[in-house]
């Protein structure tokens, strides 16, 4: 099927649903360099280029760090780390060793308008100058450091990182409690941390919502009525979920896991997986609680090769009409990418320099980089065509969504407010939306090729915006993410 060569964009009522800085999230590991030169001795240049990115909220500490991160200490934190497991975060890696602490986090937070979805630890704290179980987990029983129940503990230290926050005044606007503990522990020492939490919360910090795993296999089964005996279910904001779609087949060989142009056309079919969740709600009492996607991608891995596919603007396509999915359910009440800036997930780059040979970016001072490198981009930041669009997306935060009419198919979707749309328009050739106003103004994220990578050859530009008989008249170009602003408030 193709794109009609104009499309008439009916917009219904408001739907009430009004999206937040939480939708717009990015993953931040804290010891990456970009994060740790970011916030201390490149702030102008990092809060530009998440600006630039349409990102309102930073996820922190990043994922899999909230097992082990520990802020008053980065030998801690590392030796932690190690004991179980986890080597991501270590001194032989120059993009990977660095610190940031909770000052410089809730600093450039509060200066630069950016939310913080902050993950509070729930497997390990710290006793003095000693790191300790708080509750068993696979990752204690590696690192051979459990002895016996300590929640009242862990709970303590974490609440002590929450008053060191709000004495810094951070913009903090979700508790995330742990990461993926489905995964490593079992549901009812999850529950004893996650009751400790909540009570305390209710205390010290009644307003900013909370949110807890709910991933796994019969976890939420198994979760929800330990929280309800503890008197804390009420206290739950909304439940946690990563990577919300199934299988999405990759292509037929694989030797096409880098195909752009075939990776733009994916529907991760996010619908059917949210559905499977909401039936879960109704036999434990739980009416439409909202859905956390505190992280995730717009691809299974295994399925594509990412560093061929996550720069280019086959991704931003993909990605644009998926987030969609996120944007629009009122289900859903957050929605972060992952992540912020790697070579081999992020939504930026950085200190990178250009492999012709792979066709993907790489770190300049990782210890066995390539050579012939070119171009380079020495400390800087730079953008991807998935940036550009969801800088368009972004537009709509703080709005609230109206219905769109217009039926949704693989080549064309679009998300509308009263004053803006964003449009995704994924055919060969470009095609007229008609809107249901006179006056506005249309950019669109354009490339030269649907495996485009490399800045300047890919950017957001003006497009064609006409108007008559009280209608206005956009041109969405070939392969694009575009947005139209309503300017005459009508």
């Amino acid at each position: 099927m193709t794109l009609a060569t104009l499309i008439v964009l009916q917009l219904g009522q408001p739907t009430g649903h009004v999206l937040t800085p939480r939708h717009f999230g990015v993953n931040v590991e804290f010891f990456r360099e970009y994060l740790a030169e970011g916030v201390a001795t490149k702030q102008e240049d990092f809060a530009a280029a998440l600006h630039a990115a349409g990102v309102k909220a930073l996820r922190f500490p990043g994922g899999n760090p909230a097992y082990y991160y520990l802020p008053e200490s980065r030998q801690q934190s590392m030796s932690l780390a190690h004991a179980t497991g986890h080597w991501e975060f270590r001194e032989d890696q120059p993009h990977s060793n660095g610190f940031v602490t909770l000052e410089q986090l809730a600093l450039f937070a509060r200066k630069y308008d950016f939310k913080l979805l902050y993950e509070l630890p729930c497997l390990f704290h710290l006793d003095g100058d000693t790191p300790r179980a708080t509750t068993r987990s696979k990752f204690s029983d590696r690192a051979g450091n459990f002895d016996r129940d300590r929640v009242a503990e862990g709970v303590a230290y974490g609440m002590g990182i929450v008053r060191r926050l709000r004495r810094l005044e951070a913009p903090v606007a979700l508790w995330e409690l742990g990461n993926e503990e489905f995964a490593h522990c079992q549901a009812a020492d999850y529950a004893k941390v996650t009751a400790g939490y909540v009570q305390a919360l209710r205390t010290e910090d009644p307003k900013t919502p909370v949110t807890v795993v709910a991933m796994g296999k019969d976890w939420l089964q198994t979760l929800a009525p330990l929280l309800r005996e503890a008197g804390v279910l009420d206290g739950v904001r909304s439940f946690q979920a990563h990577y919300p779609f199934g299988n999405w087949p990759g292509p037929g060989q694989d030797g096409d896991k880098g195909d752009a142009a075939a990776f733009a056309l994916g529907d991760l079919k996010i619908e059917r997986w949210l559905a499977a969740y909401s039936e879960k709600l109704p036999a434990l009492g739980l009416g439409g609680t909202p859905l956390s996607i505190t992280e995730t991608t717009a691809m299974h891995q295994e399925n594509w090769d990412p560093h061929a596919v996550i720069g280019t603007q086959g991704h931003a396509l993909c990605y644009a009409w998926n987030w969609m999915t996120l944007l629009a359910d009122p289900r859903v009440d957050c929605a972060v990418f992952h992540d912020c800036a790697t070579p081999f997930f992020g939504m930026l780059r950085h200190n990178v320099g250009w492999d012709a040979a792979s066709r993907h970016f790489r770190w300049l001072n990782a210890p066995s980089r390539p050579e012939a490198l070119s171009p380079v981009f020495p400390g800087q930041y730079v953008l991807s065509p998935t940036a550009c669009a969801n800088r368009l997306l972004a537009e709509l935060a703080g709005e609230e969504l109206v219905e769109v009419k217009t039926p949704t198919t693989p080549e064309f979707r679009a998300l509308a407010s009263r004053n803006r749309v964003v449009a995704v328009n994924r055919t060969d050739h470009s095609a007229a939306i008609e809107l249901p106003f006179a006056i506005g103004s249309s950019e669109a994220a354009v490339a030269e090729s649907l495996s485009a990578c490399l800045p300047g050859d890919f950017r957001v530009v003006p497009v064609e915006f006409g108007n008559g008989a009280g209608r206005g008249r956009a041109v969405l170009p070939a392969w694009s993410v575009a947005v139209v602003r309503r300017l005459d408030k009508g």
